[in-house]
C-alpha cells in the first residue's frame, strides 16, 4: 500500500470521530498488555457511553470512534447514553498514561475493512491527539462522577477487558 492510501485510510478513520469512555478496574497482567501500537480485536460487543465525567474506577478506556451504534433510544430508563462497537471490532492502541493513580488506555477503533493497514501508520502520526487526549483525561479526574454511568448496573456491563479475556490473554486478529 502506498503512502497517498495509507493517509485516506487514516483521513477516513479519524473524519468526523467522536470520543467514548468505558471505566473498569483492570489487573496489573491486563493492563500490562496495552501497550502503544499494538492492534487488538474484540470478539464481543463494546458497551461504551458518550457521557464523560470523573472517574469511579481506576481505569478508563477513550476509544476515538467514527463508527460506533447508538443505541440510546432503547435504553428503558438507564440515561447511559449508550452506544456500542460491534463484535469482532478492532482497536489500536495509541496510549497508555497515568495520572495521579489512574490509568488511561487510548484506543483508535478501525474501520473492520483496512484495520491491517495500520500496521504500517507510524504511530508518531497520533502525537498530537494523544497529547490532546491526556491533558482532557486530566482535567475530567476533576469533574465530579456521572451517576448513571458509574451505577453497578454500567460498571458491571463495562467489567471486562477490550481484546482480551479475562486472564490478560490477547484475542487472535484473524477472522
Amino acid at each position: 500500500m502506498d503512502r497517498k492510501q495509507l493517509e485516506d485510510i487514516l483521513s477516513k478513520t479519524m473524519r468526523d470521530m467522536s470520543l467514548f469512555v468505558r471505566d473498569t478496574d483492570l489487573t496489573p497482567n491486563q493492563i500490562r498488555h496495552y501497550v502503544p501500537d499494538l492492534i487488538i480485536k474484540e470478539r464481543a460487543f463494546v458497551d461504551v457511553t458518550y457521557k464523560v465525567g470523573g472517574l469511579v474506577t481506576d481505569h478508563r478506556f477513550t476509544i476515538l470512534s467514527n463508527h460506533m451504534t447508538s443505541m440510546a433510544m432503547l435504553e428503558q430508563g438507564t440515561n447511559w447514553g449508550l452506544c456500542i462497537a460491534q463484535k469482532d471490532s478492532y482497536f489500536w492502541v495509541l496510549d497508555k498514561y497515568e495520572y495521579k493513580g489512574k490509568h488511561q488506555i487510548l484506543l483508535l477503533h478501525l474501520p473492520k475493512e483496512d484495520w491491517e493497514a495500520f500496521k504500517q501508520i507510524p504511530i508518531e502520526s497520533q502525537l498530537r491527539v494523544i497529547k490532546i487526549l491526556r491533558e482532557r483525561f486530566e482535567s475530567t479526574l476533576q469533574l465530579p462522577p456521572i451517576p448513571e454511568v458509574t451505577s453497578q448496573e454500567w460498571l458491571d456491563r463495562c467489567r471486562f477487558p477490550i481484546g482480551m479475556d479475562d486472564d490478560g490473554r490477547l484475542f487472535p486478529l484473524g477472522t
